[in-house]
C-alpha cells in the first residue's frame, strides 16, 4: 500500500475523530504515515491534505474561511476560539516544521524547551494554531509570536 492509499484509508478509518479531535484526528493520519511510510513531516501533510480534499467536507478540518465582509459571527467567534490555544513551531528556513497545539502558553513553552534541548533548531511559540507543516511560515490576523527559542527553567 503506497502513501496516498494509506491516507485514504486511514482517513476513512479515523473519521468519527475528526468531529470531535480535528487537531488529533490529524496528527494520528500523519503521524502513522511517518511512522509506516518512513515520510517527511511536509510529505506526511500533503498526504493527509490530499486525502482530505478528496473527501466530503467535515467541519472543523483545515482553517476557517475569514468572513472578511461577510459579517458572519459564527466564522468570528471560531476564529477567536482557535487563539485560544497556543502553538510550538518548528522554523525550518522559511517553511515550517514540525507543530504541536496546547491549551496553556506553559505546556506550549514547556513543549519548545524540550524540542529545542533534544533536536535544536528554531522553535516558536504562538498564540493561535499557526500555520501547517510544510507550509510557509506566516501568522493569520490574531496570531503572534510570544517567544522563540525559549529557555528551560527546570535545569
Amino acid at each position: 500500500m503506497n502513501a496516498k492509499e494509506l491516507a485514504l484509508k486511514l482517513f476513512d478509518d479515523h473519521i468519527d475523530m475528526a468531529y470531535t479531535d480535528p487537531k488529533g484526528f490529524r496528527k494520528l493520519i500523519m503521524d502513522t504515515l511517518r511512522e509506516k511510510i518512513g515520510c517527511s513531516i511536509p510529505a506526511s501533510a500533503t498526504h493527509y491534505n490530499n486525502a482530505k480534499k478528496s473527501r466530503a467536507p467535515i467541519e472543523g478540518l483545515g482553517r476557517l474561511p475569514s468572513g472578511k465582509g461577510k459579517g458572519n459571527k459564527t466564522v468570528q467567534l471560531e476564529q477567536e476560539q482557535l487563539l485560544e490555544c497556543f502553538s510550538t513551531i518548528e522554523l525550518v528556513g522559511e517553511s515550517v516544521g514540525r507543530t504541536y497545539s496546547y491549551s496553556t502558553v506553559a505546556e506550549a513553552e514547556k513543549e519548545a524547551n524540550s524540542r529545542l534541548n533534544r533536536h535544536g533548531g528554531v522553535w516558536l511559540v504562538i498564540k493561535g494554531m499557526g500555520p501547517n507543516p510544510g507550509e510557509k511560515f506566516k501568522l493569520e490576523s490574531g496570531e503572534e509570536i510570544l517567544c522563540q527559542n525559549p529557555v528551560s527553567n527546570s535545569g
